[in-house]
């Protein structure tokens, strides 16, 4: 007589064994994860691309599976519609009892394009610190600038241009901490309990801007010590490496 390989009580086993079997059959998948999404959508797909296979052959293994997975992979959000996608899933991923699963699997977050954002001022709220600021969970963020982040640029007139060199017309003011903050949001960050780790990356795209002053670097320096203080008031420790490149 054959012998099946289907464990038909396995949905019989405690919440725990359960989620000790989805572990190690996921184990080898565990990856950085990319949310791509094409368009603008407030529906929530049953089952986003981004996760694997195996958290998909049931509702019953998405809700238990799916958090397992995502809990073990770092998610990369870059773009607008990627955070949508990516929320929307995450508030949708509900046990039976109604219970969120989705935000509190959520360990690593990574934002490549978080200087993207225009301001508080003109877009509102920022949607990947609010992302980050529902993963109750969550221990480490990276989050990338660009190095026009951190100062204010007076461009030269029509006329000067006609003078020749215009490279040194060109006024490079620094920006305060409570600037960058306030554009960004980023006193929102020390509300995470659990946020062990924040990465800034800064990409330097304009040596003129560096050879010209070299107040960015004294800038993200002061909105570094800034930050830890905030934490620091909530009682929370957090490490925060800081990459040029």
């Amino acid at each position: 007589m054959a012998t099946s390989t289907t464990f038909h009580p396995f949905n019989r086993l405690p919440f725990e064994c359960r989620q000790r079997v989805y572990y190690f059959a996921l184990e080898g998948l565990f990856c950085t994860l990319s949310v791509i999404a094409y368009v603008h959508t407030s529906q929530v797909p049953w089952f986003p691309p981004f996760l694997s296979c195996l958290c998909g052959t049931s509702k019953t293994a998405l809700i238990e599976a799916a958090p397992v997975f995502l809990e073990k992979c770092t998610i990369v959000v870059g773009s607008l519609r990627a955070n949508r996608l990516l929320t929307n899933f995450l508030k949708a991923l509900n046990n039976d009892a109604g219970v969120n699963k989705g935000f509190p699997s959520v360990r690593h977050l990574r934002f490549p394009n978080f200087h993207f954002f225009m301001g508080q001022s003109i877009s509102g709220e920022n949607t990947d610190i609010g992302l980050i600021v529902q993963c109750p969970e969550l221990v480490h963020a990276e989050l990338h600038f660009q190095i026009d982040n951190l100062f204010h640029t007076t461009i030269p007139s029509v006329d000067d241009a006609w003078n020749g060199n215009i490279f040194y017309e060109y006024k490079y003011e620094p920006k305060t901490v409570k600037e960058v903050a306030d554009y960004f949001g980023l006193d929102k960050l020390a509300s995470c309990p659990m946020l062990r780790k924040i990465k800034i990356r800064v990409r330097n795209y304009d040596d003129r801007v560096m050879m010209a002053i070299n107040e960015p670097v004294l800038t993200m320096r002061s909105v570094v010590e800034w930050l830890m203080s905030e934490f620091s008031k909530k009682g929370y420790k957090v490490g925060i490496e800081v990459v040029w490149y």
